[in-house]
C-alpha cells in the first residue's frame, strides 16, 4: 500500500547558492476541481464532498491552516522525509493507498515533492513539485471531524498534527477568529534539530503513537518500513479503561514475578529474586506467566491490524529481526504501553505443558552471552512451536526501545551527551540501601574520568543537580505525598524528600550538557507509575533533560544494581542507550531473573554518550 512513484531525488533540481529558503509547515485543504485554490480558513467544509489535504514545507502560506507557524527540523540535505494521514474512526476520512507522500530535502534547503499520495494519479497542479496532495473526504453529516498528520525521517517521528474540520451540510464562513480549519502540532521530538545529530539516528522500523481520544478512548497509529516495503495503519484503539485495565494487567504478572501477589508492595512481602541464583523452575513459571500476558497483549493489536492493508505475516516478519522502535508519546501520557512486554511469538497460552525453549537454556546452561544466541537474533529455532516460551519472543529482550516524550520547548533533541574531560555524574542516595557502598564502587570503577557528586542530603542534591551532570542517577526510595510522587533520600530514620515541584523552585534547567536521569528507585510505597510520571514528564519537559529511566513497579537492590551498573557500562562505552537498556536486561536474564522487563526508556533510542577530545 505504499505511494506511487513521483520524482526520483536524481531529477530533483538541488541547486545550494542562494539564501535559506523557508522551512514552515504549510497545511489546508482545496477542492478536487480546483486543487491550486485554498480555502480559507474560516469556510467549513461541505459534508459528503470530496477534497485534497495539501501539505508543503516553505515560506509561510496565508491560507495555511496551521494554528502556530512552526518550522520543520533541521534533517540532514539529500533526505527523504515520509509523511503521511491517520484516520480516526468516525473522523475525516483518508484513502488507503493514497494517505502515503514523500518529500526531499534538498542540499540548500529547501524541501521538493518526490512522491505523491496519488502517484500517477496525482492531480494536474502548478504545486505538483513542492506540495502533498491528499484525497480526504467528508462524513455525512455537520460536525467536526479529525485526522492525524504525522512527519517521520527514516520512521523516527519527527512532528504530528491534529487536523480539525467544521463540516456542515450548507458551509457557511464562520465568523472571523474562529476558524473552521485547524492544524494544531500536539508532538515534537524538538523543535529545531542539528542535521548532525539527526543523522547519529539509527534507523527505526518502527514508530508507534500513542494517542488519547476526547471520548476516553486510546489509539495506535503505526509506521513501519523494511527498505522499499511501507507500511501503516490507523487507529487501531482501545476503548475507554480498555489499554488501563490491560496495563494493570500487565504490572499485576510482574508484581507476581516479583512477590508473588498482584497487590501493590509492601514490607510484609519477600523479594523471589532476594537469593540471585539461576533457578531454572523459577525462570520458566515466571516467562510463562509473562509471555501469556505478552501473548495476549499482542494478539489484541494483532487482530486490528489484520483489517489494514498489512496483513499479521508481514508485520511479524518486519518485527522478527532485532530492531529500533519508537514509541511516541505526548508530554503527559495518560498510560505507558509497556512495550517491553509485547509477546509476539505463536503461543497456545492456559496449556499446562509450555516448555523453555531448549535453546535459551542451552545458551544460559552454557553461559554464552544471550545477545549472540540465534534466538535473539531473529532466527529462534522454536518460534512457530506453541508449546515453547522463549524470552526472544519478548520486544524488551529482542529490540531497541525508546518511549520519547515530546519536548515543546526544548532547543534539540538530545541524540548524544558530549564531554570534554571529566565525565560528571550526580547521584543521589538513600542511605540504608544494603548494597549502597558495593554498588557505588562498581559505577566508579566503569570509567577511568569520572567525577562523583554525591549527595544524601536534599540540599547536596539540588547543588548536586546544578552542577552540569553529564548523568543523573537516583538510587533511593520513594513515595507519595499529598497525591504527588517524591523521592526520598538521606538516612531512613530521618529521610528527606524531593518533589516535583522542586524542580521549578530551585530551577533545575539543563542547557548544556542535558544529562540523562536514570532513577533507581527501590522499595517505593504505594507509587502507581502513572503517578511517578508526573515526576518523569517535568524533568523531560521543563529541566530538558535528555530522557528518563524509569520502572513499571517497585524493585529490589539485587535487581537495581544488576541492571544499573550493566547498563551504565554499556553506555559508557559508546553503546546507545537502547542497546545498553536490552544487554542489562539481558544481563539479568542471564542470572535468571526476568525483571529488566520492568525498566521503561523515556528517551529517543539513539542517545549516546560521546568524550570530545578538546
Amino acid at each position: 500500500g505504499g505511494p506511487v512513484r513521483g520524482l526520483e531525488p536524481s531529477e530533483i533540481d538541488d541547486r545550494s547558492d542562494g539564501p535559506r529558503p523557508g522551512r514552515v509547515v504549510n497545511t489546508g485543504f482545496a477542492t478536487q476541481s480546483q486543487p491550486d485554490v485554498e480555502i480559507e480558513p474560516e469556510i467549513p467544509l461541505r459534508a459528503g464532498a470530496d477534497y485534497f489535504f495539501w501539505l508543503d514545507i516553505g515560506r509561510p502560506h496565508a491560507r495555511s491552516i496551521e494554528a502556530t507557524p512552526v518550522d520543520i527540523p533541521d534533517v540532514p540535505a539529500e533526505t527523504e522525509l515520509t509523511v503521511a494521514l491517520f484516520g480516526f474512526e468516525d473522523g475525516l476520512v483518508t484513502t488507503p493507498g493514497a494517505d502515503v507522500g514523500t518529500l526531499f530535502v534538498r542540499r540548500d534547503g529547501s524541501v521538493r515533492v518526490v512522491r505523491q499520495p496519488l502517484g500517477a494519479l496525482a492531480p494536474q497542479s502548478k504545486h505538483y513539485d513542492r506540495r502533498l496532495l491528499f484525497p480526504v473526504g467528508m462524513p455525512d453529516k455537520s460536525g467536526s471531524y479529525r485526522m492525524r498528520c504525522n512527519i517521520y525521517w527514516g520512521q523516527v517521528l519527527l512532528q504530528s498534527r491534529i487536523i480539525e474540520a467544521s463540516v456542515r451540510v450548507q458551509p457557511r464562513p464562520i465568523r472571523r477568529g474562529e476558524p473552521a480549519l485547524r492544524s494544531t502540532l500536539d508532538y515534537t521530538l524538538a523543535r529545531d534539530l542539528n542535521p548532525a545529530h539527526l543523522n547519529q539516528l539509527a534507523e527505526h522500523r518502527l514508530s508507534v503513537m500513542l494517542n488519547a481520544n476526547e471520548d476516553g478512548s486510546h489509539s495506535l497509529h503505526l509506521l513501519g518500513s523494511t527498505g522499499q516495503d511501507l507500511f501503516k495503519n490507523d487507529d487501531i484503539r482501545f476503548q475507554g479503561g480498555e489499554l488501563h485495565g490491560m496495563i494493570n494487567q500487565a504490572r499485576q504478572t510482574l508484581r507476581i514475578a516479583s512477590w508473588e501477589t498482584p497487590d501493590e508492595w509492601n514490607d510484609a512481602l519477600t523479594y523471589r529474586y532476594k537469593d540471585r541464583q539461576l533457578k531454572l523452575d523459577r525462570l520458566k513459571d515466571d516467562l510463562i506467566n509473562l509471555a501469556g500476558w505478552g501473548y495476549e497483549f499482542y494478539t489484541l493489536i494483532r487482530s486490528r491490524l489484520a483489517g489494514g492493508e498489512i496483513d499479521t505475516k508481514a508485520f511479524e516478519a518486519l518485527m522478527l529481526e532485532p530492531c529500533s522502535v519508537q514509541i511516541a508519546m505526548k508530554e503527559s501520557p495518560s498510560y505507558v504501553l509497556p512495550a517491553a512486554m509485547i509477546y509476539d511469538y505463536p503461543l497456545d497460552v492456559g496449556t499446562p505443558a509450555l516448555e523453555l525453549c531448549p535453546s535459551f537454556v542451552a545458551g544460559l546452561e552454557a553461559q554464552q552471552a544471550l545477545g549472540d544466541l540465534d534466538c535473539f537474533r531473529g532466527l529462534c529455532p522454536t518460534r512457530q512451536d506453541l508449546g515453547v516460551v522463549c524470552p526472544s519472543g519478548f520486544w524488551g529482550f529482542r529490540h531497541f526501545l525508546g518511549m520519547p516524550l515530546s519536548v515543546k520547548d526544548a532547543p534539540d533533541v538530545p541524540t548524544e551527551i558530549t564531554f570534554a574531560e571529566a565525565l560528571n555524574m550526580s547521584v543521589g542516595v538513600a542511605t540504608d540501601m544494603q548494597f549502597l557502598q558495593p554498588h557505588e564502587q562498581a559505577l566508579l570503577d566503569l570509567h577511568d574520568d569520572l567525577q562523583w557528586s554525591y549527595a544524601d542530603t536534599r540540599a547536596e542534591v539540588f547543588t548536586a543537580l546544578k552542577s552540569a551532570p553529564h548523568i543523573v542517577y537516583f538510587y533511593c526510595h520513594g513515595g507519595l505525598a499529598r497525591g504527588a510522587p517524591y523521592l526520598q533520600v538521606g538516612p531512613s530514620d530521618r529521610p528527606e524528600l524531593i518533589s516535583r515541584s522542586n524542580l521549578y523552585a530551585y530551577e533545575i534547567v539543563w542547557e548544556t550538557p542535558r544529562p540523562l536521569v536514570f532513577i533507581n528507585g527501590c522499595h517505593t510505597t504505594a507509587l502507581d507509575p502513572l503517578q511517578a510520571l508526573e515526576f518523569i514528564s517535568p524533568l523531560v519537559t521543563y529541566s530538558h533533560c535528555a530522557g528518563v529511566i524509569g520502572t513499571e513497579i517497585t524493585i529490589f537492590e539485587e535487581l537495581a544494581t544488576v541492571f544499573a551498573e550493566e547498563c551504565f557500562r554499556r553506555f559508557f562505552q559508546g553503546e546507545t542507550i537502547a542497546e545498553a537498556i536490552r544487554a542489562a536486561r539481558l544481563k539479568l536474564l542471564a542470572t535468571g531473573n526476568p525483571l529488566g522487563l520492568v525498566y521503561i526508556p523515556f528517551v529517543i533510542a539513539g542517545l549516546k554518550l560521546v568524550h570530545r577530545q578538546q
